[in-house]
């Protein structure tokens, strides 16, 4: 009886220098998404402080109308 013959599993050098193309591709497009997403975050952020502010400054000057007047 003859042994099987043996197989090589594995990678090629091709194979894993296509998939790090692939993943540095993947990369290169999340990288300006993600940007845009924390710029904006943080403008929603700064726009809800402006509110806050503008809220408070109006009620304290009626407050201060009603007070006074």
């Amino acid at each position: 009886m003859k042994p099987p013959p043996k197989t090589v599993s594995g990678f090629s050098l091709i194979e894993l220098l296509i998939c790090l193309v692939v993943i540095g591709v993947l990369i290169t497009l999340a990288v300006p998404a993600s940007h845009h997403q924390r710029v904006t975050g943080e403008m929603v952020g700064t726009l809800s402080n402006m509110r806050q502010l503008h809220l408070a400054t109006e009620t304290m000057s009626l407050e201060t109308y009603r007070a006074g007047g």
